[in-house]
């Protein structure tokens, strides 16, 4: 039996504007259905006077889950509601890392929960980049590929470089707009 292939499609970038600069969090969902949306950042790890080969940026993927928030609960297992994620739990009043989290973003528990169940992938992703940002991206994919600039060029064109993908015009992807608002852009309008 043959299993089911992602076919990845480009949501958006919530991530800077200039990704290969200032870092990149490329959204994808997966046209079959299969498997859950995914993030894909992006972290230039060479000083910025380094330029040319010897530039490296570290690339790590991690899964979008869209968590429950049951009882006051915030969890990722959706087979066990009642146990809260590793960056939800809040069992020693010394270490609530909820509230942590939710005061690192400048938000109420309650509007944090909201981003982490909400259909809308990009506000998930958003949910989940904080937990990077927060606690670090090792927790969300401790094993980052380094990639030199011509592969970031061959494994990430569109969202890199928009500029370069000019044969199809007409090609959509989904894309963030500086407005926030989302939708189904033109490359050559992104």
């Amino acid at each position: 039996m043959k299993t089911r292939q992602p076919i990845w499609q480009f949501e958006g970038n919530i991530g800077d504007a200039s990704p290969l600069d200032f870092g990149g969090l490329f959204v994808y969902t997966d046209k079959t259905g299969v498997y859950e949306p995914e993030c894909v950042s992006i972290e230039r790890t060479t000083p910025d006077d380094v330029r040319g080969k010897d530039e490296r940026w570290e690339v790590r993927r991690f899964i979008v889950e869209k968590c429950t928030f049951i009882d006051g609960i915030l969890s990722d297992n959706r087979f066990h509601p009642g146990k809260p994620a590793w960056f939800a739990s809040e069992n020693d009043p010394r270490d609530n890392k909820l509230a942590a989290l939710s005061s690192y973003i400048g938000a109420t528990k309650d509007e944090l929960a909201a981003m982490f169940t909400s259909p809308d992938v990009l506000e998930r992703a958003r949910a989940w980049s904080f937990v990077g940002q927060y606690f670090g991206f090792d927790n969300l994919d401790a094993y980052p590929r380094e990639m030199t600039r011509k592969d970031l060029f061959n494994a990430y064109r569109a969202e890199c470089f928009p500029h370069s993908v000019r044969r199809n015009k007409r090609a959509k992807c989904a894309a963030v707009a500086p407005s926030g608002e989302v939708g189904p852009f033109t490359i050559a309008s992104v």
